[in-house]
């Protein structure tokens, strides 16, 4: 209306202006006109007048005329220029309040027209652009619709200005205008550390990216991948909100949690597995190296990853170029077996392993290769022992002297070695296969048959391993002949046979006739032998008393002339009796030695359990040492199964010399036990002379004796009936000596199941 009020007071405006203008011009006319009457003549003046009067009624007409023609100009104006920016002004309110259908109607081909022209089309566009507008608009609410990340506007204090379907559905309806800390994180303060990632994003306009953990409104815990990123921005460009849109990413990390504890189990699989497991890249270079294969190659994984497994030396060289070809043919698509290679240890040692490759194809990652290492080092031995065994047994079977002949179920023959076709006459090729009828004798045959039968219908193998019979054999042309025939069970080829083992005892027979005859006349001689030894004995014992009588004779009859002549005799003849008192005293000990060293062992007494500490204390007391020699015992001796004379003459003989040869001011005789672990060993030592080592041996024979000593007389038998004792209790005795330091008689004496260990003690 201001438009139009403008519009009329202009029209006006323009007609007075016209009026105005036609007026003045002729009021400045007559003016004009006045002035110049006033200095012409009156007649002229009187003219004048009249054409002043004349020219004011034409000056009222023209400014009439003009009057009318700025009314008439001001209403082409209004018709022509008005009411088309008025319609103009109305189409343009409709439009500006959304009527998009509003046109202008006016045909005209001056400006106005163009203008008319222009204001539809624009409204066209207009249209369009809003038809365009809402369709994206549509479409626009479609995807938020269909997009389930959460998307929310936060403003710089926190507050969440606009959030999509998919937030409200989690965290409540009511989400917009609260604190973003409170609604994710049930906070009263902002988290911390401050800022976080989204309002950072506020002070650098950077995007940012992150992982975090919230709660929606029914209290679960939700995984969230967020992303951040300036989306408002106040009039002079500063940030003013920002953009967080967050992807539920809760399946997923419990998916990637699973996955990692499978992946840690199956690290801890491939770790703890007892195979050696490798993987490689498509190039061969090591990408795993599990425990068991640290173990295996004596390598570490340290040591192996990143290199080319041609450039290690783990493998040895003759396995390098097989493991190569495998891995083409594997990485070409070829399905492959497991193969044999061998392997260098760290120490320069080989092992023998399985090895089974496979290719591993992955979407997320690049095909990589898989090696499992089984050490079959101790199979292969083992296949090589049983290579070797069986070659050893086909050997052995082959060399050896007896007949081996395997029977099947039904008395085939499966084996027959080169000794059974030497002894029987027949060749193997005519053997195999046939019944076994033809080497046993015809009266024996029905029973080897049935007794073949009875055992396989009854599959006792206890009635025929290990038995061992005599039998008559028939040789191909024949003649039969003994025998030895061991039986056993065994499985050839998978079929249960019987094993026979036979040996010709020909010669053995013939042998045992013979040994029954030489056992016969060894008996008789062996019986006499003893009666030629009691006889002997008997005869020593005569003997030894026959020559002791004239000896005590001797000796007394020698002791009255010392005696009773001694005034009668020199020096020298005093000497030579007491020469001949001491030869038969001498004499007389030999007698006695002999009948010792010739009845010992000869003792019918039966051993017994004797208590050695008890039997040493009284042969040191029959001994009686002098006091300037010292015996001692160091430890507890054991209880022993024994005949008790012998012990007792041993101890009697070993003590005694030692006593009798002491040369030391300060004797010391030290006796000792030792357990070993079958026997026991005694030691009888003493600081005496000592012995040197070339007689170690000699001392030991029957009468021989080291030089004499000074007021010392020796047989020569106590050592031998010492040794002869020890070894007829199947022990040993020895010496070691060291001339001027004393010697160390050692002898042994074999445990007993009854030996007693109660009173022993290691000293």
């Amino acid at each position: 209306m201001q438009i139009r009020h403008k519009l009329i007071v202009g029209f006006a405006g323009v007609a007075l202006l016209f009026g105005a203008v036609g007026m003045v011009s002729v009021h400045v006319g007559l003016n004009f006109l006045q002035d110049v009457m006033r200095v012409i003549s009156i007649d002229l003046a009187v003219q004048m007048t009249d054409i002043i009067d004349r020219l004011t009624n034409v000056g009222l007409a023209i400014t009439a005329v003009l009057t009318t023609l700025g009314i008439l100009i001001g209403i082409y104006i209004f018709n022509h220029v008005w009411n088309p920016l008025s319609k103009l002004r109305t189409a343009m309110n409709k439009i500006a309040d959304g009527d998009l259908e509003t046109r202008i109607e006016i045909r005209r081909f001056d400006e106005i027209g163009e203008l008319s022209d222009e204001f539809n089309h624009m409204a066209d566009q207009l249209k369009k652009a809003k038809d365009a507008l809402d369709a994206s608009h549509g479409q626009y609410n479609a995807m938020l619709r269909a997009i389930s990340d959460e998307m929310t506007l936060i403003d710089k204090d926190f507050n969440i200005i606009w959030s999509n379907t998919t937030s409200k559905h989690i965290h409540g309806e009511n989400m917009v205008g609260q604190k973003c800390y409170t609604v994710y994180y049930q906070r009263i303060s902002p988290c911390e550390p401050y800022p976080c990632p989204a309002i950072k994003a506020l002070y650098d306009n950077q995007v940012h990216q992150y992982e975090a953990m919230v709660k929606g409104k029914d209290g679960r815990v939700r995984y969230l991948d967020c992303k951040a990123n300036v989306a408002l921005h106040d009039d002079q460009g500063r940030p003013e909100a920002v953009l967080e849109i967050c992807r539920d990413i809760t399946e997923r990390r419990h998916m990637e949690d699973a996955l990692r504890a499978s992946e840690r189990k199956c690290s801890d699989l491939v770790q703890n597995s007892p195979d050696g497991i490798i993987s490689f890249d498509k190039t061969g270079h090591f990408l795993s190296f599990n425990a068991a294969a640290e173990r295996m190659t004596g390598f570490s994984a340290r040591e192996v990853l990143g290199r080319h497994f041609t450039k290690t030396s783990i493998l040895a060289d003759e396995s390098i170029q097989k493991t190569v070809k495998e891995f083409g043919l594997l990485l070409s698509g070829v399905e492959r077996s497991p193969f044999e290679l061998v392997i260098t240890r760290k120490d320069k040692s080989h092992l023998v392993m399985e090895a089974n490759a496979r290719l591993i194809k992955q979407n997320d990652r690049e095909a990589w290769v898989q090696l499992i290492l089984r050490d079959i080092t101790e199979r292969k031995e083992a296949e090589r022992a049983l290579d070797r065994s069986e070659n050893m047994l086909r050997t052995i079977i082959n060399a050896t002297q007896d007949a081996m002949i395997a029977i099947n179920e039904d008395g085939s023959i499966n084996l027959f070695n080169p000794a059974a076709e030497k002894m029987f006459g027949c060749e193997k090729l005519e053997m195999i296969g046939n019944k076994l009828d033809s080497l046993i004798p015809e009266p024996y045959r029905h029973h080897h048959q049935q007794h073949v039968k009875n055992y396989f219908s009854t599959n006792k193998p206890n009635d025929v391993n290990g038995r061992t019979v005599e039998v008559q054999a028939q040789h191909r042309d024949g003649h039969t002949f003994p025998i030895e025939l061991s039986l056993s069970i065994g499985t050839i080829d998978n079929q249960q046979m019987v094993i026979a083992i036979a040996r010709d005892i020909t010669e053995r027979k013939k042998a045992e006739q013979t040994l029954e005859e030489l056992n016969a006349a060894l008996e008789t001689t062996n019986l006499d032998l003893i009666r030629t030894n009691k006889e002997l004995q008997e005869f020593a014992y005569i003997a030894a008393h026959d020559l002791k009588t004239p000896l005590r004779a001797i000796g007394t009859l020698a002791d009255w002339l010392s005696v009773d002549y001694a005034d009668k005799f020199d020096e020298q003849g005093k000497e030579n009796v007491n020469l001949l008192v001491s030869k038969a005293k001498q004499m007389s000990s030999l007698i006695d030695d002999i009948l010792r060293y010739s009845g010992a062992g000869q003792n019918t007494q039966k051993s017994q359990e004797v208590d050695l500490n008890e039997i040493l204390s009284g042969v040191i007391k029959e001994i009686a040492p002098p006091k300037h020699i010292h015996v001692v015992v160091e430890n507890q001796l054991p209880t022993t199964i024994c005949k008790k004379t012998h012990i007792i003459q041993i101890f009697q003989n070993l003590i005694s010399n030692a006593v009798k040869y002491m040369d030391k001011p300060e004797g010391q005789i030290a006796i000792r036990c030792v357990e070993e672990d079958n026997a026991w060993k005694f030691s009888v030592a003493d600081n005496g002379p000592g012995i040197e080592e070339k007689y170690f041996d000699k001392i030991f024979k029957i009468f021989q004796t080291l030089k004499p000593c000074e007021g010392i007389e020796s047989t020569g038998i106590g050592l031998s009936i010492v040794k002869k004792l020890v070894e007829l209790n199947h022990g040993s005795v020895w010496v070691e000596s060291e001339v001027g330091q004393g010697c160390t008689f050692f002898f042994t004496l074999p445990k007993s199941k009854q030996t007693t260990l109660a009173s022993y003690k290691k000293g």
